[in-house]
């Protein structure tokens, strides 16, 4: 099971929340946190999470979240690399083709950060560690 330790008791439903967010030093604490727990599993971590939301409607919704961990340069939607994220398959892995030129495919844009941070990293007492999470939701 996700052990977050950083995660406020509110989220966890064990206590009334002060409001509507949540102050961005928990939110940064929260991510340092999941990410460590990434670095520690090393491997490619699979979360399903199941939502029901009442209004004058029910909503139901399921998201799937996964986690990457990389430390060495990595095309993660390459045939190969197991199991690859969903985004792989989505019409906007490639955003070259939605018209935004700023990036082009999602995974070689992350294999080209990664790789221009290794090139002025002091790898002798510096490492680079990748958390890719991303999540896809579905509407039932």
């Amino acid at each position: 099971m996700l052990y977050v330790k950083e995660m406020p008791a509110c989220l966890l439903y064990k206590e009334e929340g002060d409001g509507a967010t949540i102050k961005v030093e928990n939110t940064f604490a929260m991510l340092d946190s999941l990410i460590e727990m990434i670095r520690n599993e090393q491997t490619t971590t699979t979360i399903r999470v199941d939502n029901r939301f009442d209004d004058r409607l029910e909503d139901y919704t399921t998201r799937t979240v996964q986690t990457h961990y990389l430390t060495t340069l990595t095309d993660i939607c390459h045939p190969q690399y197991q199991p690859r994220p969903c985004f792989c398959e989505l019409p906007w892995f490639n955003f070259e083709s939605l018209g935004y030129n700023g990036v082009s495919i999602v995974s070689s844009h992350i294999a080209s950060r990664m790789n221009n941070t290794l090139t002025i990293l002091n790898q002798t007492n510096q490492r680079l560690d990748i958390a890719v999470i991303e999540a896809t939701m579905h509407k039932h």
